[in-house]
Formats: C-alpha cells, structure tokens, sequence
C-alpha cells in the first residue's frame, strides 16, 4: 500500500489518497483504477473495518488497482464521538471537524487528489465511484463543473484530466428528503450548490458507463431524487445502469435494518466488472 498527501483547502492542509494495488498478475495498463470518494464528513481509510478499507480490498480482489480519497478536516480524532450505546454523535463531528469547510474546499480536495493521482502513479483507466456527496462530487467532476465552482469560490482549481473511463454513485441525489433538511445547516452541506448545477454536469459528462446505486431504505434521499441525476446523464452508447438495492440503508451498511457487507460486495462486483468490460471494448 501506498499514501500519497495532497493539497487540502481546509484545516489540517492535507488531503490523503491510499493506493492499493490489484491482485498479483492483474496490474498494468489494463488495470482499471477505482477512485473512492466518501460521504459529507466520512472518514475513509485503508484499514479493513473502514466501509472504504473494504470496498479498496473488494476492488483488488477483483483485479482493480483502488485509491481511497479522504478529504481535509480540522481532526481526524471521530473515534473520540463513540456514544455510549456504541454510535457516534455525527453532528457534533462535523461542527468539531469541519465547522466552517465549504462545498467548494470539499471539492478542491477531491480535485488535488486526482490531481496527484495522476502525477504520481502509473497511468490507469480510471473511475470515479463515489458515496451520497462523493457521487455528487464524482458527476461534478466528470460533467466537467469544477473548474467553474472552484473559480467562483475563488479556490485554485487543480489540473483534472476528464477523460474518466466511468463514474458510479451510491445514494446520491440532487434533492434531500424534506424531512432530513436538517442537515443542511451543517458544515459543507449549508454551500451545497443547487440542484441545476449538477444536472448540467450530469447533462455533459462523456464516460464510457455510469452506475447509479439507490437503497430502498435510504433516509436521506428518495428515489426520485437519485433516477434523476442518473436519467440526465449523457453517457455515450447508453451504457448505464441503475441498480435498487432492496432493503439497503443510505450508507449501504445493512439489509433489512440488520448489519450486512451485500449490498458493497455487490455494487463493488458491478463497478469492477463494468470497468473491465468498457476496457475490453475500447481496446478492441
């Protein structure tokens, strides 16, 4: 495994990337590379009980070289939020890690490590697969939105090569359900740009396929807030699929309101097999 520190735009400075590479013998210029990008205010590490640790593992199992992007944050201590019932108290996280870090730092930090991704590492088809604000961020970037937004919030906009040879999002919508409209007064998601902004990027992106993933029990978006993101996405040849997962939450982590590793096993069979498949097309 390899780390690679890029940028950040906001507290600590620093944005990581975790590189794992694909199973011995599948490397080289035909090894996908799968870009993980988490949720608004998500940790994400290599470590195997991280949603992200895991998802890296299942991609390079299935021969994709896996980077997992963490963005910058004012700590890194979320372990320290453990309730006493063993959950974590998610808002007083984001106002201790990430008060006063806008969309558009987010944003940027995503930016400078795809940036760094592709000075530092070998060239790869690469994927952007990313989780509720990650897939919002992942259309952003692959539409070709960013330069724009980090322009207008007067942020330096990293060099990104466009040419993605897919995107997927899991549970990412343009519109959150009225009755969590809460959480849009926390950090990052008080800037959020509005809904006509990624449908534009959406309406340009040019990847070879797009994956959209959408739990039936996701609390923070409905269904139609996801299908039309994915419904605007102007993939060339047609090459996309949205997939409901039954009885999956928002965060894809349970089935049926029971702990469950289903519904990433099977986004991550999807992600990799279509990546190989649209590799396999383009060097026919």
């Amino acid at each position: 495994m390899q780390t690679i520190l890029a940028a950040g735009a906001f507290g600590d400075g620093a944005t990581t990337v975790s590189v794992l590479p694909a199973r011995e013998g599948a490397g080289g210029p035909a090894c996908p590379r799968i870009v993980l990008l988490h949720g608004v205010h998500g940790c994400a590490s290599p470590e195997p009980e991280n949603k992200y640790g895991y998802l890296a593992r299942l991609c390079t199992e299935r021969g994709s070289d896996a980077c997992i992007v963490e963005t910058s944050r004012a700590r890194r201590d979320r372990n320290t939020f453990i309730r006493e019932d063993g959950g974590d108290d998610r808002v007083a996280w984001a106002i201790a890690a990430f008060s006063g870090k806008t969309f558009a730092m987010e944003l940027s930090d995503v930016c400078a490590a795809l940036e760094r991704i592709e000075a530092d590492l070998p060239p790869r088809p690469t994927v952007l697969w990313g989780f509720s604000l990650g897939g919002i961020i992942a259309v952003l970037i692959a539409g070709g939105a960013h330069e724009r937004l980090l322009n207008e919030a007067g942020l330096r906009a990293p060099r990104v090569n466009a040419a993605f040879l897919g995107a997927a999002t899991s549970g990412s919508g343009d519109r959150i359900r009225r009755e969590a409209e809460g959480r849009l007064a926390l950090p990052i998601l008080d800037s959020v740009p509005p809904p006509g902004t990624l449908h534009r990027a959406a309406e340009n992106m040019r990847t070879e396929f797009f994956l959209s993933f959408y739990g039936d029990r996701d609390t923070s978006f409905d269904e139609a807030s996801v299908r039309r993101i994915f419904d605007l996405a102007a993939v060339p040849g047609g090459q996309k699929v949205f997939s409901v997962l039954g009885g999956s939450d928002h965060a894809f982590r349970t089935v049926n309101g029971a702990p469950s590793f289903r519904p990433l096993i099977g986004m991550a069979d999807s992600v990799v097999s279509f990546s190989a498949r649209a590799i396999r097309e383009r060097n026919r």
